[in-house]
């Protein structure tokens, strides 16, 4: 009964076809290399993942990340407003890098001098970064088509010379951590040996 009102709802135009397989090579010779990156990078994050959620630091990732779009919507907030002719993409990668650099640093060392409570911490800066972000996109206008390709890019905006710079990336990971196992171990489960 189903399928036939189904049919009786649908407009006499719509023409519907099952996928073929030609549609899905079309498919993947466009994503080829974001898919590629994609598994890569999955593979390697999902490594780092494991490390950290072993050091009860699952909420560090957030933090880092807010950091790094905070300082990629800082760099194209300093780009709009001084150079609006130019494109300044470097400058935004360079102070997102910088300032996910500072708050790791600056966040290892403010849990080992105060003994605060790791989950809380983090949580309060992820909030504190996330409304610096908004208040820097609310006070740029310009910043708004910008903040897409930054904020919500996925694969799908990937073009393919940052494919193979992910992989690339993704690829020096996952070497390290397999030929450095015993350290990844040894730093991952250091901290609930020492607490028992």
């Amino acid at each position: 009964f189903a399928p036939c009102l189904i049919a009786a709802m649908r407009p006499k135009s719509f023409t519907s076809r099952r996928p073929t397989l030609h549609d899905l090579g079309v498919f993947l010779s466009l994503y080829k290399f974001p898919i590629i990156a994609g598994l890569f990078a999955a593979v390697a994050l999902s490594q780092l993942g494991c490390i950290l959620a072993a050091r009860e630091r699952a909420v560090q990732t957030l933090v880092l990340s807010q950091s790094s779009s905070f300082g990629a919507l800082l760099g194209l907030a300093i780009s709009l407003s001084y150079f609006p002719e130019q494109n300044f993409t470097s400058l935004a990668f360079g102070l997102a890098i910088l300032t996910a650099t500072i708050v790791y640093f600056q966040s290892e060392q403010l849990i080992v001098a105060h003994y605060v409570s790791k989950s809380s911490f983090f949580i309060f800066l992820y909030l504190a970064l996330l409304s610096c972000s908004h208040m820097i996109s609310a006070a740029i206008p310009a910043l708004e088509s910008h903040m897409s390709r930054f904020i919500f890019g996925d694969l799908a905006t990937m073009n393919d010379s940052e494919a193979w710079i992910t992989i690339a990336f993704s690829g020096l990971v996952l070497v390290y951590l397999s030929t450095h196992r015993q350290i990844s171990v040894r730093m991952a489960f250091k901290e609930i040996v020492l607490s028992l």
